[in-house]
């Protein structure tokens, strides 16, 4: 096994686990409860939607390819 492929291998973890951490994220900053009344603004949940969206296709492109 040659680095690159072990650096790639190491941190295909990170690629996987990060949209579930963002969907996380996203969750919170849309209650309104645990925000106190001031949850996110449309413009960045679905800018942070999109982002947790790509890195889903992206997660499922590592096995496809």
């Amino acid at each position: 096994m040659s680095i690159q492929s072990a650096r790639f291998l190491d941190r295909g973890d990170q690629w996987l686990f990060a949209p579930f951490l963002i969907l996380g994220i996203l969750l919170v900053a849309c209650d309104r409860k645990i925000m106190k009344n001031q949850p996110s603004s449309m413009l960045s949940r679905v800018v942070v939607g999109l982002t947790t969206l790509l890195m889903f296709v992206a997660a499922g492109g590592m096995f496809v390819f």
